[in-house]
Parts: structure tokens; sequence; C-alpha cells
């Protein structure tokens, strides 16, 4: 059965990177459930091409993209069929990654290379191929990288992980800078633990090297510092990418901007974003303090910020 398809985001095309499964995939499906045209871009063609079959089938628009993030003409070339597709290009969600977990003396430089080659690589290669569509088209632009609580924090065993995705803040910044004079805007969504594949597959091998049970991995290492001892969902950050705040299960969408700020406790870093006012500066807002105190779910940034209202993605 088609449902009804949302107006938040008619007639905007999106590109989302590594949306054939886990947070790309709901980001894709919301996008679309909004009214956007969105393409799949993923390394996994048969699958890019499932999710978007799905989202044809219940009346939106969507086409799978074959994309290596890391291979320069395979990001060129995509992006290039996306905007002959689509028209244009408003939205990338540079959202692909993996993940390799190793004390530092065990990772081998092959191993570095390839974690910085998806998660920073694949950022800057998908940022360059649609940055002059963006700026072309007049109608400006949202860039937005899928961060992690390690763009702020670190954890043992994760070096280049913890690496890039402080290094996605910068770019941001970068971005938004230089994106300021054309519309284009650039967002780190920073999520905590998200219950994905990629992080099923890390909890056994946490458990190993750690020598602590899978139990122990998740309550007193990934879940240890958040709010309400649970993980992050994928709809929590899919909520966050259309720029809406997520609620906690039960929670009504009324109520005090305060239940409002604190619906997404498990979004434990940082949202680097550009000002409404579309100069350069930067507002950090932090949605947890990360050590469970009173603080949690208040703005803690040097600039006013207000929690009451979600960061716009589009123009």
């Amino acid at each position: 059965m088609k449902q009804e398809i949302g107006m938040k985001l008619k007639d905007k095309s999106a590109i989302v990177t590594g949306a054939a499964s886990g947070i790309g995939k709901d980001i894709a499906l919301v996008y679309a459930h909004e009214g956007a045209k969105v393409a799949i871009a993923d390394l996994n063609m048969d699958a890019a091409e499932a999710t978007a079959r799905e989202i044809r089938d219940n009346g939106g628009k969507a086409m799978g993209v074959a994309m290596d993030v890391t291979d320069e003409n395979a990001v060129n070339d995509g992006v290039a069929a996306v905007v002959k597709a689509f028209g244009g290009v408003d939205i990338l969600v540079s959202n692909a990654g993996i993940q390799i977990v190793h004390p530092l003396e065990e990772f081998s430089y092959a191993e570095w290379k390839k974690m910085m080659a998806i998660h920073v690589d694949g950022a800057f290669l998908t940022t360059r191929a649609c940055l002059p569509h963006m700026y072309k088209s007049g109608r400006g632009g949202s860039i937005i990288y899928m961060g992690s609580v390690h763009s702020k924090e670190a954890s043992v065993l994760k070096a280049p992980y913890v690496t890039a995705k402080h290094g996605l803040i910068g770019l941001a910044k970068v971005i938004a800078k230089e994106g300021a004079a054309h519309g284009v805007r650039a967002n780190v969504i920073c999520p905590g633990f998200v219950r994905t594949p990629l992080v099923e597959k890390q909890i056994p091998e946490q458990a190993k090297t750690l020598g602590i049970s899978e139990d122990d991995v998740i309550k007193k290492v990934m879940l240890k510092e958040t709010v309400d001892g649970e993980f992050t969902t994928v709809e929590d950050v899919a909520e966050v990418a259309l720029g809406r705040h997520p609620r906690l299960p039960g929670r009504r969408a009324s109520g005090s901007a305060r239940d409002r700020s604190r619906a997404a406790p498990r979004l434990r870093a940082s949202l680097t974003m550009r000002t409404p006012d579309r100069t350069s500066r930067f507002r950090t807002l932090r949605l947890d303090s990360g050590d469970g105190s009173a603080q949690s779910g208040r703005a803690r940034s040097a600039m006013p910020a207000r929690l009451s209202r979600a960061p716009r993605v589009v123009p």
C-alpha cells in the first residue's frame, strides 16, 4: 500500500551514501516520505536498487546508484547520473562508513588508510562533486556529514575511526565558510551508539579484546555514559537529518521546551551548524553532557542556542 507523501522536501533532490542499509537507509526513507527525490548511493548496487524500489513502491521517487566513495571516478559519475536524472542535487548526506576495532599498535597501515579513505576521502570526494551543482543552481544546498560521539570524544580500540570522525567537523566548518556566499550549509550529526549491523559486529570483537562479556560491552562501554542506558535508534538519527527532534517512546509532541530538548538524550555529541543569518559563525549544541549530570539536555555553547528548534537541513 502506498504511503501518503509529505511536503517538507518537495522538489528537493538528495544523495545519501551508504543508504542501502542502516542509518543511511532510514534517512533515505524519511526524505522520500517528505517528498524528496532520493539517490540511494551504495557499494552494493543490488541492495541500493532494492531500497530505491521500496521507496518507489510506496509512491516516492528514488534511484539506485553504484558508488564506491573512495573512487574519484565512481563518485563523479554517480553524482553526474543523479543530476541528469533529478535535475540537480540539493542535499548530500555523506553517511558511508565502516568500523575496524584493534588496539592502535595492532592496526596495519592498510587498515588505517582504508578507514581514512572511506570516512574522510569519501566525504571530500562526494562534497567536491556536489558543490558545483549546488552553487550553479542558485538554490543553495545542504551538506550533512554522519559524525559520531567519537567526533567529540574518544574510545579505546578505535584510533582511525575517532580520528576520521573528528576530521569531519573540521571539514564541515570549511564548507560552511566557503559555501556561505552560495547559501550552502554544512552540518555534522553526532549520534551515540546506534544498534546497526556495524555496531553488532563490534560487540563480540570488543568483548574478546577487552576480556569482558558481550553484555558488559553494551552496558559498561557503549552505553556507560548515556542518560537513559539505551541505544540511539536509526529513526532518531533520520529525524535529526530532516531537521526535527526525535521523541522518546511515549512522549507527547506537545509539552515544554525543556521536554522537547530532552527528547534526544542519546544524541550525545554535537551538531556543528551554520547560524540562521548565513554568516560563517558556528554554534555547537550539546544534547547530553555525556556524564549523566543534571546539565544533560542543555545547550552548552559560547553563543546563544535554542534546543526547542531543530536546525534546518534544507534551503
